[in-house]
């Protein structure tokens, strides 16, 4: 995977307990819904078809190989609030629904000259209120798909919003992630300069 400048990267900003407990960012698995349509080899597809050997559009630019896949159902009453992300907004062509915990990377000439870096990852959550993205209920059960790759991945989902697809290790990410307060200011600057819409 390509990672512009990996060494030059310094430790993610650390979140207050106080703001993070605002923002109530969860610590919970993230994953893709049924339904959210991803990049492939063979043109865009629900995520739930996807399935071990499946070549993915990533951000560098290649394709790479899913090495697994982990579907789960998440009854209705023990949902958490999910995050719609309204088509057109993070050059989406239609509405995305996300999990809580899911972090986007947002990119471009206009986040580089608000924050001197070419991209950087953002929790969905933080930017609920902002450009319509809201917070729903759940209105049935839902599917959970995980995908595995073999190592930290960047996709496409929805056509433009690039969606980010940990390690296996888990561990952290090789893309710089801005802390929340940071976060927030940048996505309210970009939606109030219509920077982010598609």
């Amino acid at each position: 995977m390509y990672m512009p400048g990996s060494g030059a990267f310094t430790p993610c900003e650390e979140i207050s307990a106080e703001l993070a407990a605002q923002q109530r960012l969860p610590r919970i698995r993230a994953g893709f819904l049924a339904g959210t349509r991803v990049e492939t080899a063979r043109g865009w597809r629900p995520v739930e078809t996807l399935v071990a050997g499946d070549q993915v559009q990533t951000f560098d630019g290649d394709l790479k190989q899913v090495i697994d896949t982990h579907h789960a159902i998440i009854r209705k009453q023990d949902a958490p609030q999910l995050i719609e992300v309204p088509g057109g907004m993070l050059n989406t062509c239609s509405t995305l629904r996300m999990m809580p915990g899911q972090k986007i990377l947002l990119r471009g000439a206009e986040v580089e000259s608000l924050t001197g870096l070419p991209h950087a990852l953002i929790p969905v959550d933080l930017m609920v209120g902002h450009g319509g993205i809201r917070r729903i209920s759940a209105a049935q059960d839902l599917r959970r798909i995980t995908l595995k790759f073999e190592e930290e991945e960047l996709i496409f989902a929805n056509t433009g919003a690039l969606l980010h697809c940990a390690g296996p290790d888990r561990k952290g990410s090789h893309f710089r992630s801005l802390g929340a307060r940071a976060a927030i200011d940048l996505f309210t600057t970009l939606v109030q300069d219509r920077r982010v819409a598609a």
